[in-house]
Order: C-alpha cells, then sequence, then structure tokens
C-alpha cells in the first residue's frame, strides 16, 4: 500500500484531537522562526557594536538572543505535550478497535491463522505506532519548516555561500529516498519474522505439556533458533539500512561546512571585504543547524517507515472479514 492510503486510516483516529493538531501545527513557524534567528543575532552582534567595540551596545543582542532561546524552548515542550497527547489517544482508539475486531472474526480465522501473530498486531505493531506520534508527523513538518527558514536567512545574509550549502542537499535527498525503498522492505521482512517468532513461542508455552510429554523441547528449540535467526537477518538489514543513511548525512555535513570555511578563507584572503567575519561565523552556525534537522528526519524517517510497516499489517488485520454478524436486538449475556 502506498504511504497516503496508509494514512487515510488514521484519519478517523486523529479526527476528534483536530484542535490539538491546529495549535500544534500553529506553533510550527513560531518555534522555527525563534530557531532560525539565533546565528542572525549573533552575527549582527559581531558586526554591529562588538566591531566598534560598543560593549554596552552588545546586551541588547544578548537579551534577544536569550528570548529567541528560551521562547524555542517553550514551544518545543508545548508541542512535545501536545504531539504525545494526539499520539496516545489515537494508538489507544485503534488498539481497543482491533481488538474489538479480533473478537468479532469466526473461528475459522483462528484455525488459519496462529495467535501469537494477532498478538504481535495489538501489542508490538500498535507499539510501534505510537511510537512514530512520539517521533511525531508534527516534528517532521517542524524539521521542514527548520530547514526553510535556515535557508532563507542563508539567502539573506550570503547567496554566494548559500548556493554552496545548498549544492550538497542533492545527495542527501537522493539518499533519503534511495534508502526509504531499501528499509521499508526490510522492516516489513523484520516484522513478519516477528510474527513468526511470537506464534511459534506461543504455540509452545500454551502447549509445553504436549511438548514435554513427547520429549521435542530440542527440536522446538532448533525451530526457535532458526526462526530467531531469521528475525535477526531481517532486523540487521533495516538496521544496516538506517546506519548507512545517517553516516552518509553525517560525511555530507561535514564536507559542507569544510568547503564553506575554504571558500570564506579564500573570499577573506582576496582582500575584497566581501564577507564579514560575523557572516562567517553565522554560516558557520547556519551549515551544523541546517544539517541537524536533516539528520533528525533521518531518524524519524525510520521510526515513520517502520510505522507504516506495522500499520500496513495492522490494515490487513482490519480488512479480515466478519462472517457471522449479531442483530441489534442481539441479547449479550454478561458474566
Amino acid at each position: 500500500m502506498s504511504n497516503l492510503s496508509l494514512l487515510r486510516i488514521l484519519v478517523p483516529y486523529i479526527k476528534p484531537y483536530r484542535v490539538q493538531i491546529l495549535l500544534a501545527l500553529l506553533i510550527v513557524p513560531i518555534s522555527s522562526f525563534t530557531f532560525s534567528v539565533q546565528p542572525m543575532i549573533i552575527q549582527k552582534a559581531i558586526d554591529g557594536p562588538l566591531l566598534a567595540q560598543n560593549y554596552q551596545g552588545c546586551l541588547i543582542f544578548v537579551y534577544f538572543l536569550i528570548a529567541a532561546v528560551v521562547v524555542n524552548f517553550i514551544l518545543q515542550v508545548i508541542q512535545f505535550w501536545l504531539v504525545n497527547i494526539i499520539g496516545q489517544n489515537s494508538i489507544a482508539d485503534i488498539r481497543s478497535d482491533l481488538f474489538a475486531h479480533l473478537e468479532s472474526l469466526s473461528l475459522s480465522f483462528f484455525d488459519r491463522t496462529p495467535v501469537g501473530r494477532s498478538v504481535s498486531r495489538i501489542t508490538s505493531d500498535m507499539e510501534q505506532l505510537a511510537e512514530s506520534f512520539s517521533g511525531g508527523l508534527v516534528l517532521v513538518i517542524l524539521d521542514v519548516f527548520n530547514i526553510l527558514g535556515i535557508l532563507a536567512f542563508m539567502f539573506y545574509l550570503d547567496w554566494r555561500l548559500s548556493l554552496v550549502i545548498s549544492f550538497f542537499l542533492i545527495p542527501v535527498f537522493y539518499f533519503a529516498i534511495h534508502y526509504q525503498t531499501l528499509f521499508r522492505e526490510a522492516s516489513l521482512k523484520a516484522r513478519k519474522e516477528l510474527s513468526k517468532l511470537n506464534s511459534f513461542l506461543q504455540q509452545n508455552v500454551v502447549g509445553i505439556s504436549v511438548v514435554q510429554v513427547l520429549n521435542s523441547a530440542s527440536k522446538s528449540m532448533r525451530i526457535f533458533d532458526e526462526n530467531n535467526q531469521k528475525y535477526f537477518k531481517a532486523n540487521d538489514k533495516s538496521i544496516r539500512a538506517d546506519s548507512q543513511l545517517s553516516a552518509l548525512n553525517e560525511l555530507i555535513s561535514i564536507l559542507a561546512i569544510i568547503t564553506m570555511i575554504y571558500i570564506s578563507s579564500r573570499i577573506l584572503g582576496s582582500g575584497l571585504n566581501l564577507i564579514s567575519i560575523g557572516v562567517i561565523l553565522a554560516f558557520l552556525q547556519y551549515a551544523q543547524s541546517l544539517f541537524e534537522p536533516i539528520r533528525n528526519l533521518s531518524d524519524r524517517f525510520t521510526i515513520i517507515q517502520s510505522a507504516f510497516t506495522a500499520l500496513e499489517r495492522v490494515d490487513q488485520l482490519f480488512k479480515e472479514k466478519i462472517e457471522i454478524v449479531d442483530k441489534p436486538d442481539t441479547q449479550v449475556f454478561k458474566t
């Protein structure tokens, strides 16, 4: 299933929290501005009162910087709080509906489906979904705003250095798209192997008396080890894809900063006064700040891809047809 189709599954569950979502989204541009403006404040202080040795005039920039940091911190705390409220409540609603649906399925479903597999959908898959909300779709939007805000301030300060830094974003986005497919496939495979492992474990624990009577503990251990190794290999593949993407992003960010320092030194060495020390220091901060949300996107991309995999498996269970439907006036006997 496409990611868009999977997201539509969540829409009915997050609709009741539309106010919290709207508030979280309204905070995003303000939080992004207070984050992106900080190096600009430092640049203005260095090239202004500090260069003129007006140390008293630097105080106003210190106050602005402190205000930006404090406001950004408060807004991030509010965002995390809102995202967790939305996520935990939505996941609890999905888990309840999924359990109710599971109880309504006919016995034929349970005959052909190991119990551990269904348990995995309600436990580990739902836990993965909850983690994705904590990692946050809203936080992904915040990272995107941070990237755009930083680029806007960079181009305002110096378009030449900005073009140099922007050039390094091309391989970053290329690798992100490339590893998205790899991680999605590996994550789906790992989830399937984990379901098999849970199913086998469930069957053996429930039927432990039969295993002991037939003296088949060694055989069960061998099968468990095989399933465990399959899960390990599938999970290892997804971890390798994640670590490779993180390492490539880190390498690209270092190369971008080195290139920027080299070009800045050449401009300063030319004696043409095309760029100030304050702008160079601001760009060093912006270059580091620019790749920070990109690294965050890489980590959150991993979490979200795992969530899409879990959501796809949950959707498969929701699509299991209920063969016997009670009439509206059916009496339910309570114990």
